[in-house]
């Protein structure tokens, strides 16, 4: 096991590790997947070794400037266009089973969260059909600001509210809550709801 937060930085190690050459095409790949993964070395998973592994990676690419490099992907990751609310809620979403319950987490990265919080109460409705469907506990929707390095979550009336308010100790007003610089569904958001659905 080994604590990197990019699959780009596995692939990076497993080329360098077996002597093959890293061309800058592939180069190119590794570092716009690296520099996803860690939201341009925000998130919380990104480690010394990921940034190493980015920094050489700009030896082989010639790409010295990752802001520059990186912003339109972030951009056009940004860009929900004709998505439907189910779609954007599913974006990023995963279900984890703890005990004999099951919850949903849904993670929107993005440079303009307005894009997101404009379709509120789409996104709610979705959520709460996702939760019926898929027969859940608890479901969730964070709007990660890339920019802003802010966290606001979505979450149902109810139960829901409540599981927010107490694991996060934050305040839930119409349906939205903040929960700061928390950008690592991975790091800093599912351990808290494990621990507290671990216990119920």
């Amino acid at each position: 096991m080994e604590s990197l937060c990019s699959t780009c930085s596995v692939l990076y190690k497993m080329y360098t590790e077996n002597n093959i050459d890293i061309s800058k095409e592939i180069g190119t790949l590794m570092l716009a997947g690296l520099l996803s993964d860690s939201l341009l070395f925000r998130s919380a998973t990104t480690t010394k070794e990921d940034m190493q592994i980015a920094y050489a990676l700009r030896e082989i690419t010639g790409i010295e400037d990752f802001e520059k490099f990186a912003m339109p992907m972030f951009d056009a990751k940004s860009d929900l266009g004709d998505m439907s609310a189910k779609d954007i809620v599913m974006y990023d979403y995963k279900e984890f089973p703890i005990n004999d319950i099951t919850i949903g987490v849904g993670t929107l990265e993005t440079t303009s969260p307005s894009y997101a919080m404009d379709r509120k109460e789409m996104l709610l409705e979705a959520m709460k059909e996702i939760k019926s469907e898929n027969n859940l506990e608890f479901i969730m929707l964070s709007v990660v600001d890339i920019i802003g390095k802010n966290n606001t979550s979505l979450v149902l009336d109810g139960a829901d509210s409540e599981v927010l308010t107490k694991v996060f100790e934050t305040e839930v007003q119409d349906n939205t809550a903040d929960l700061g610089n928390r950008l690592s569904r991975k790091k800093q958001v599912m351990p808290d709801l494990v621990d507290y659905f671990s216990q119920q």
